[in-house]
């Protein structure tokens, strides 16, 4: 095995792990919240793009996965993003 394919293997697993840690509980949220929003409805083509956005963030978001409080800022922000509302930084 080279080592492309090990990078590739572990670059893999790491954008499930941000997918299941950050955007599955915000994702949940939005369901509760909001029923009819586009990410919920369109569920596949959500996981696609959000899989995708995290290919490319990776680096960053394993900043934010290793820290309680970065990811729950993470997880309120994306989920205020789904949502539409506006953040105008104040928490």
């Amino acid at each position: 095995m080279d080592i492309l394919s090990i990078i590739a293997v572990f670059w893999f697993a790491g954008v499930l792990t941000a997918m299941y840690s950050l955007y599955y509980p915000a994702w949940r949220f939005v369901r509760d919240a909001k029923p009819k929003n586009i990410f919920v409805q369109r569920k596949v083509l959500a996981l696609i793009v959000v899989f995708i956005m995290f290919s490319l963030t990776l680096p960053f978001l394993t900043i934010t996965m290793f820290s309680d409080d970065l990811s729950e800022r993470f997880k309120k922000g994306f989920a205020k993003g789904m949502l539409g509302l506006q953040d105008n930084g104040i928490q």
